[in-house]
């Protein structure tokens, strides 16, 4: 009987000890399901992440794209602007040429005038040979005004050409400054990712913004020859309209000079 209540005993401490690891391993178990549903918890944040990360990252591209894109239209407009630019150069040019020619011309069709004038006085019997030099130099005066008309419709022709380049300047001026607003937007929400993937290009922006200013300068260039132009024309037009008004007066004499002979 002894024995068997030792045993008895020793079977109920088995027991509770038996009951007291059942009862640990179910709170390790429960603590090893804990811990595996936190790391698959982790698992979906990390991989949310990563789609958010790579999310930006193509972004990033289809950003750094645009603005590729943006500066070869600005580089091409640029082009175009100074090859243009060039070409009213030597437009400009040929008519200064023209100008100073037409200058030559009207002088020595008034010194023409002026020897007719006095042949009329010096003489009858070279009254038919003044009237001849007279129409000539009306056919003359008709070419001259004529070449006139046509020059000052190539310097509104090219007045215009140089308007349409300042609409263009503009329309790019604009279209650059979106895109640089719209770039800081994107730099400010990508500011908190942008560490990973290392800092922006300082020096390209840099160039960026040296080719505007040439640009921008290339343009006043145009535009201070613009203006200059239109003062030559100004005074090429005074000083032939002037010229063309003392010719006439000067024919007006001649006619009156040979009426009374």
């Amino acid at each position: 009987k002894v024995n068997n209540s030792i045993l008895r005993e020793e079977i109920g401490r088995e027991r509770e000890a038996k009951e007291t690891l059942v009862s640990e391993k179910r709170l390790m178990l429960q603590y090893i399901e804990e811990e595996m549903q936190n790391v698959e918890e982790m698992k979906r944040k990390v991989q949310a992440y990563e789609a958010e990360n790579e999310k930006l990252v193509e972004e990033l591209k289809a950003s750094k794209q645009e603005r590729s894109s943006t500066d070869h239209k600005v580089r091409s407009m640029g082009e175009k602007l100074r090859s243009e630019s060039r070409e009213n150069s030597d437009r400009i040019q040929q008519l200064l040429t023209q100008k100073e020619e037409l200058e030559e011309t009207l002088a020595e069709q008034y010194q023409r005038a002026e020897h007719a004038e006095r042949q009329v006085r010096w003489s009858e019997e070279k009254v038919e040979e003044l009237r001849k030099e007279v129409d000539h130099l009306h056919g003359d005066l008709d070419q001259l005004t004529e070449r006139n008309s046509n020059l000052s419709n190539e310097l509104v022709d090219l007045q215009e050409a140089h308007e349409r380049l300042l609409l263009a300047q503009r329309k790019m001026e604009r279209e650059r400054e979106e895109k640089e607003e719209e770039d800081a937007e994107n730099r400010r929400t990508q500011r908190g990712h942008a560490a990973s993937k290392g800092d922006t290009d300082v020096s390209q922006i840099a160039g960026e913004g040296e080719e505007m200013l040439q640009l921008r300068r290339e343009c006043e260039q145009l535009k201070e020859k613009s203006e200059i132009l239109a003062r030559s024309k100004a005074l090429l037009q005074k000083s032939m309209l002037e010229q063309v008004t003392s010719l006439r007066d000067e024919l007006d004499v001649v006619k009156q000079e040979r009426t009374k002979l």
